[in-house]
């Protein structure tokens, strides 16, 4: 539901997805099982399934605004979301000032507010029984509880946005620039990249 806002294309969602699958098959994991958009909706294109989300579970993003700029736990959200894709675009578009690549950001995080909370909503309606976890920081009272992946300086690291890096038998979350900083090494498994290794006592 992100894809066109975060610059990956629908074609790797959808096999991120199958792999996820394969993952599931290859290890047996029968306990699991996974929901998407392409499950719900009957077409084929992934901008219609985002529009049918959007028209039926959205907000508007006027009101989004207003809480960020009304409660402190939506302005943290909305400002570690633009930190993430501000630092993905400004790698990519160089061609743009930092300062336009931040305040084109800053309209993207709300759409993706936007979409998220749709899809909450959407999820609600779904498995209305449903724990729900999120990979990122909670406010106590939140839907959604978060857990944290690993270790990391920064809570809000998530491994979309950082590399796992294996030191002294264990692994954390960091920056990839920094897990180069430090002579890591990238390990593959199954011929693709898994995560980075780096030599004990770092």
């Amino acid at each position: 539901m992100f894809s066109d806002l975060v610059g990956v294309s629908d074609e790797d969602v959808t096999n991120y997805g199958r792999e996820i699958d394969s993952m599931r098959e290859r290890f047996n994991l029968e306990s699991l099982a996974v929901f998407s958009m392409e499950d719900l909706y009957e077409v084929d294109d992934h901008e219609n399934m985002r529009d049918e989300l959007r028209r039926h579970y959205a907000e508007p993003l006027a009101a989004i605004e207003q809480r960020v700029h009304t409660f402190p736990h939506h302005q943290s959200l909305f400002n570690g979301i633009q930190r993430f894709l501000f630092e993905d675009r400004v790698a990519i578009e160089t061609d743009k000032s930092r300062t336009q690549v931040r305040n084109e950001c800053k309209a993207l995080t709300y759409e993706v507010m936007q979409r998220s909370d749709a899809w909450g909503r959407l999820l609600g309606d779904c498995f209305p029984a449903a724990l729900r976890l999120s990979i990122h920081p909670q406010n106590a009272h939140s839907e959604k509880i978060g857990i944290l992946l690993g270790p990391a300086e920064d809570n809000w690291l998530t491994p979309w946005h950082g590399v796992a890096i294996k030191t002294n038998g264990s692994f954390r979350l960091m920056r990839r620039h920094q897990a180069e900083a430090l002579g890591a090494q990238v390990v593959e498994q199954n011929g693709r990249p898994a995560y980075f290794e780096v030599g004990e006592n770092v």
